[in-house]
């Protein structure tokens, strides 16, 4: 048996004693010193995240690890944001939720114990649909503003307004003009100009915002009142007579004007630019239309120009003249 010395003695209990002071001494069962885990790094995934509209929301989640690298899965996480105005925060554990609130930028945090971890959080709201608010159909004298501006509004996919989204209006060729071109949608999500029309009956003016669209319309009045007429539609019975065959003509007219035409007017009817009949049209009112019918032939084996022409003498005052006219071609055969 061998015998202990009481110095050996003593000095085995001093050495115990201090080992039990100690955190994480002789934890193994091998006798090896067992290092207790301490959260050193906190990784917070997706690193950044863009909300597109008001209300949405996007998961994170935290991994945190110890000094050697080492997940700790049970680790207390604790959440916050920069910012309450751009998100909302829903923590729950390692996890964590945020809703948008607000366009802007603001910076998510997770912590545990001395460790931290970070990820940006971005709303901006994404313009998804363009509707119109007022200002739509309206009349007034060609020239003149309109009463009411043209007022459009902006959401988010959301249904959210979108505040800070710039609207273009632009006028069609001959609409006049609107008071501004590019206008940003304010806190309600609404644009506005005001529109001067120019000296056509019927004007419009596009509003857009990138392929979101909507089209404002409006009609011009003259003092006094005056028609418009224009050709809707021109048929032949056919395009390839022979030259024994005549060919018919229906041509639908319509006034396009805001005054009604005299009790009659003239259509003029010509063939490779020679007059060859004159078709009297009775009267139209205002957005009325009538159709006169006629014949022409036989022609000449070859190709010939029709030519449609109302008002050819220019006796009556309208809107406009560039619209008074419409051509056919006729390739006329042998019998």
């Amino acid at each position: 048996m061998r015998m202990t010395k009481a110095g050996d003695r003593r000095r085995g209990l001093v050495a115990a004693a201090l080992c039990v002071a100690i955190a994480g001494c002789g934890g193994g069962d091998d006798g090896t010193q067992v290092e207790e885990p301490v959260a050193t790094t906190v990784e917070v995934s997706p690193e950044s995240a863009t909300l597109t509209f008001i209300n949405a929301m996007q998961g994170f989640t935290a991994v945190v690890r110890d000094q050697n690298g080492k997940a700790m899965p049970n680790a207390t996480v604790s959440w916050s944001g920069s910012d309450a105005a751009v998100f909302a925060l829903s923590p729950s554990g390692s996890s964590a939720t945020v809703e948008a609130v607000g366009n802007g930028s603001a910076t998510l945090t997770a912590t545990s114990g001395q460790a931290s971890g970070t990820a940006s959080v971005e709303v901006e709201q994404v313009a998804t649909r363009l509707e119109m608010v007022s200002g739509d159909e309206q009349e007034a004298l060609r020239g003149n503003m309109l009463p009411e501006p043209l007022v459009v509004r902006v959401d988010d996919q959301g249904g959210t307004a979108a505040a800070g989204v710039s609207v273009t209006f632009l006028p069609d060729e001959g609409s006049g003009s609107v008071s501004e071109t590019m206008v940003e949608t304010g806190a309600d999500g609404l644009a506005s100009t005001e529109w001067t029309l120019g000296d056509l009956r019927r004007q419009s003016v596009l509003a857009f915002v990138g392929e979101l669209t909507f089209e404002f319309r409006a009609a011009a009045m003259s003092d006094p009142p005056i028609p418009d007429l224009m050709f809707n539609t021109v048929t032949l019975s056919r395009n390839d007579p022979t030259v024994l065959e005549t060919v018919d003509v229906m041509a639908e007219i319509l006034n396009g004007g805001d005054g009604a035409t005299p009790a009659t007017f003239m259509l003029g009817v010509t063939v490779d630019g020679q007059m060859v009949e004159t078709v009297e049209v009775d009267r139209l009112e205002p957005d009325a239309t009538g159709t006169v019918e006629f014949a022409l032939g036989p022609f000449s084996v070859g190709r010939h120009a029709i030519d449609l022409m109302l008002d050819p003498d220019g006796e009556l005052e309208e809107w406009g003249t560039d619209n008074n006219s419409a051509s056919e071609t006729i390739i006329v055969v042998d019998q």
